[in-house]
């Protein structure tokens, strides 16, 4: 909940909060007057009830002034504005619990795997391979292409899985 939002819900018992920041303070027409923040019989500090202005005070003596979470936080001499907004929360019975950016987890659902087959020759993918491509037969069968329906597939294999390649001659290459 944002400060906005806390200091509307303060607005809406506005007496009752300053009655209870400022004890020694009184209603006097459309304000509430005390001494000052300390809450001191007095008419230095003013608070407006209602209105456009409703919740915005200002001690005339001092030059402080605000919102209701401003006043609040002056009246009970709290150190952080952070402090002061869990104050106000527990004053206003509101528990939040963490935000949740993310929503639920996705289960992954995997596409179904396709059931190729190998390329067989003489086919529209056997000569584009062959003829425009002039990947020889021997390469084809070496890297296992597959094809479904005029897709072609190439394998894959996960880097945990994978063989290293080997030369001619039989060495390991990196």
């Amino acid at each position: 909940m944002t400060p906005n939002e806390l200091n509307v819900l303060l607005i809406q018992n506005a007496d009752h909060v300053l009655q209870m920041l400022l004890p020694g303070g009184v209603v006097q027409g459309n304000d509430f007057v005390a001494g000052s923040v300390h809450g001191e019989a007095g008419l230095s500090l003013k608070a407006h009830l209602s209105g456009t202005h409703a919740g915005n005070w200002r001690d005339w003596a001092t030059g402080e002034h605000g919102d209701l979470i401003d006043l609040w936080k002056s009246a009970k001499g709290l150190s952080s504005m952070a402090e002061t907004l869990a104050d106000v929360k527990s004053f206003l019975n509101i528990r939040e619990t963490a935000p949740t950016f993310y929503g639920e987890p996705k289960r992954l659902v995997l596409p179904e795997k396709p059931k190729c087959h190998a390329i067989v020759r003489e086919t529209t993918i056997w000569d584009w391979f062959t003829e425009n491509r002039c990947i020889p037969e021997t390469t084809l069968q070496c890297m296992k292409l597959a094809e479904d329906n005029g897709v072609i597939g190439f394998p894959y294999c996960h880097p945990s899985q994978a063989v290293p390649a080997q030369s001619p001659s039989g060495r390991t290459r990196a």
